[in-house]
Parts: C-alpha cells; structure tokens; sequence
C-alpha cells in the first residue's frame, strides 16, 4: 500500500506501508521527490500514476513510476488553467476509476479531464467559478458534482453528460 503526500517544502513524499511484515503499521519513506514549487493537490489515479498541482502554475503533472528504479518521475504535463493564485486548499482531486474522470481544481478552475490510457489525457471540460475560493466533490459514482463558491454563494449541481 502506497501514500503519497505534499506541502509547503516542496516535497512529495512516497510512502509504503510494511505492516505485511511486521505486526504493526509502520509507513517508510520509499522516495522524497524534489519539486520547483510546492502545491496543495495530488491524487492516485492507478498503482503507479498519481497527478500533482503545483501552487500557481497553469500546469498538472503527471508522475509514472519507472519500473527499472522503482521510482515515480514526472513524465507528462497537462496544461490547465488558473486564473489566480489559489489559495483555497479544500477542494481535493478525485479521480473516479469506473468513468476514468479526474476532477482538479486550479485557482479559479475546476477541470475534469479524462483518463484514456497511461499516457493520454484530454481536458474535457474547464469551468471558471471567476473567484477561487471553491468547495466541492464529484459523487462516489461519478454522476454529479458538487460545488459551493464564494462568489455566487450557492451550492450548485450539475450531472455529468459524457460525449460519445
């Protein structure tokens, strides 16, 4: 089992649980990864694919876990917008496997973005909340998503209508 965090010291840390060794859960640290900015996002979206949101950046990175070394490197950047600085740390990205939908928030943006295979992602849809204080969620299922901003001061629904 795998842990992924980040921070202000512009750090991702990747952590591995070895309780199946031991009797008790003890998290190590399997790789510290150096970034040129810190950020408040990063999501697993499989086993060795995870995505991370650096502070103020129109960018997403994608980290792959190279299977010589064992180690996860950034190997593709989306380009995503911003908008402003984002200071809103709870929005949290989610990725819902069953649909392949990622959701990311970026400053004043919400992005979903669709997953197509390891290497191959496509923004599909970029919703400007114009202010970048922006709560919310998509469902468990992937259906719907949830989202209150400061601007409108409204919780707004809406449901996913997937293109063919």
């Amino acid at each position: 089992m795998k842990l992924i965090s980040c921070g202000y010291d512009n750090l991702i840390l990747v952590l591995e649980n070895n309780e199946l060794y031991t009797q008790k859960t003890n998290w190590i640290i399997k790789q510290r990864i150096i970034t040129v900015a810190h950020g408040y996002r990063l999501c697993f979206l499989t086993d060795y694919l995870f995505a991370f949101q650096p502070y103020n950046k129109e960018e997403l990175w994608i980290f792959d876990n190279d299977n010589k070394q064992r180690q996860f490197q950034c190997q593709k950047i989306i380009h995503v917008k911003s908008g402003c600085e984002d200071f809103g740390t709870f929005f949290p990205q989610q990725f819902i496997p069953n649909k392949r939908i990622f959701l990311s928030k970026n400053g004043n943006y919400v992005h979903l973005i669709k997953f197509l295979d390891q290497d191959d992602f496509q923004v599909k849809q970029q919703i400007d909340f114009e202010d970048q204080c922006i709560y919310g969620q998509l469902s468990t299922n992937g259906d719907y998503l949830v989202t209150w901003d400061n601007k409108s001061n409204f919780i707004q629904v809406r449901m996913l209508q997937e293109q063919q």
